[in-house]
């Protein structure tokens, strides 16, 4: 009796505890970054640093769930710990965070969340440059350092956007083209189709008209040919509509046909019902004979054959000269 295998266990976890984790790592971040960056002007200015960027990654999880708030509470940690570190590398390091932290925003969020951002960020970077102490022109100069930096996070996240929503527009476009060649694919197989059938059926109809008091027989013969045809065009137009109805999304939706789709193999049947309109038709292979593919991929020697024999049906008599098909292996 052979056990069965156990299952692999899952480290995925559920939404509720990867939220309470991201909210969790970004309500502890403003106390981590408030530690890690302590020291006295005399320490290596390298532990600080490095702690502080390791504690930066906290606030990430919150970041892309709840911006807005996940930015509050780094802007929280920036304030309180940026006025106390005696460490220059360490303000540099917060203000990049929340700055990359806005130009996130920009990126992915609507405008009105991203200009709330940007003023959040630039009125508690201008709160803890005040508190700083370094007076007037100092003030100054790191005010207008930090509105350039801002401004930079901004047009790189205002970029960011442009390129996404550009692409976006790129692959609507090529799926309308895409759809639209397929639409003018489809009403020129139907064109053709269509207009061969009716060229057919005017042709027999008139043979028909003409000799059914004479030759019985032959009008008989024509009826036969404009049943057949019309038969054949309309099997023809509910399998095109068919395949059409079948991409429609919703439970009412028509199953693919099972039929082949008609394709140059179907050229002597063409060629056939041409024949019977009274118009002789040569067709003769040049190289080995082998499947062809159908009209739906290969269309234009296919869909070309039916105008061009119904065109030369219905303006050419009966009695002349007889067009010719060639069929190569290649």
């Amino acid at each position: 009796m052979s056990a069965k295998p156990r299952p692999l266990p899952s480290w995925h976890l559920r939404p509720a505890a990867r939220a309470a984790l991201a909210w969790c790592g970004a309500i502890a971040y403003p106390f981590a970054l408030f530690f890690a960056a302590r020291g006295t002007p005399f320490d290596s200015p390298g532990l600080p640093f490095v702690s502080a960027a390791a504690v930066t990654v906290l606030p990430l999880g919150l970041l892309r769930r709840r911006p807005l708030p996940a930015l509050a509470l780094m802007l929280l940690g920036t304030y309180v710990t940026a006025p106390t570190t005696p460490f220059w590398q360490v303000v540099y390091l917060l203000v990049l965070a929340n700055d990359l932290a806005v130009g996130c925003i920009v990126a992915t969020r609507p405008r009105r969340i991203a200009v709330t951002a940007a003023v959040m960020t630039l009125g508690v970077q201008v709160a803890f440059a005040a508190r700083l102490g370094t007076g007037t022109d100092g003030f100054a100069r790191t005010v207008v350092v930090l509105l350039l930096a801002l401004g930079a996070a901004w047009m790189t996240g205002h970029s960011v956007r442009e390129r996404r929503e550009h692409a976006a527009a790129l692959r609507s476009q090529t799926a309308a083209q895409a759809v639209a060649a397929e639409r003018l694919r489809i009403a020129r197989e139907l064109h053709d189709m269509i207009a061969h059938s009716i060229g057919v059926i005017a042709i027999q109809a008139g043979v028909g008209r003409r000799v059914i008091d004479t030759q019985p027989d032959e009008a008989r013969n024509a009826l036969a040919t404009i049943e057949d045809t019309s038969r054949e065009t309309l099997a023809g137009l509910r399998r095109t509509l068919g395949a059409l109805r079948r991409t429609e999304p919703g439970p009412e939706a028509e199953a693919a046909p099972r039929e082949p789709v008609p394709g140059l193999a179907d050229l002597d049947r063409l060629t056939a019902s041409t024949k019977d309109a009274g118009v002789h038709v040569d067709v003769r292979w040049l190289g080995e004979q082998r499947p062809l593919p159908p009209i739906s991929i290969w269309p234009p020697s296919g869909s070309s054959r039916r105008p061009s024999l119904t065109s030369y049906a219905t303006r050419t008599p009966p009695t002349a000269a007889s067009p010719s098909a060639t069929k190569t292996a290649n």
